[in-house]
C-alpha cells in the first residue's frame, strides 16, 4: 500500500510540473498530447527507452481524473492504476479521430465506456 502512495505522489508531481510548463492554449491538454505520452508510459512498461517525464504526465493526470470521477459518477472495482492507465490509453489508440479533443473529456468517456454510469445502476 506504501508503494501505491509514492507511485501516485511521484506522477502527480510530474502532473504538476507539465501542466506548470506547459504552454497557454484553449485546452490544458488534448487528447493527441495525452496519447504521445501514453506512448511514453507504453515504453516504460515495456522497459524501454523512454520520456520518464511524459510517462508520468500520463499516469498523473488519468489517476487525477479517475480519482475526480470516482464516487460521484464511475464505481471502480478493486483494480490497479494500471488498468485504468491501459482503458484511457486503449481508448486514445482505438479514437484517434477524437484525439484534438480536451483530454480531460477523453478520459470520462474512456471511464464511462468501461465502467456503468450510477445512474444507470439504478
Amino acid at each position: 500500500m506504501k508503494s501505491h502512495r509514492i507511485i501516485t505522489t511521484i506522477a502527480l508531481v510530474f502532473l504538476a510540473i507539465g501542466v506548470l510548463s506547459s504552454e497557454a492554449s484553449v485546452y490544458f491538454v488534448t487528447g493527441n498530447t495525452l496519447y504521445g505520452n501514453y506512448l511514453e508510459y507504453k515504453k516504460c512498461r515495456a522497459s524501454q527507452r523512454h520520456d520518464a517525464i511524459a510517462a508520468g504526465y500520463f499516469m498523473g493526470y488519468v489517476a487525477a481524473i479517475a480519482d475526480a470521477w470516482s464516487g460521484i459518477m464511475f464505481e471502480f472495482p478493486l483494480i490497479k492504476q494500471e488498468q485504468l492507465f491501459d482503458i484511457v490509453g486503449k481508448y486514445l489508440e482505438n479514437h484517434p479521430e477524437l484525439r484534438h479533443k480536451v483530454a480531460s473529456l477523453l478520459c470520462f468517456m474512456a471511464l464511462e465506456e468501461a465502467f456503468h454510469k450510477k445512474a444507470n445502476d439504478g
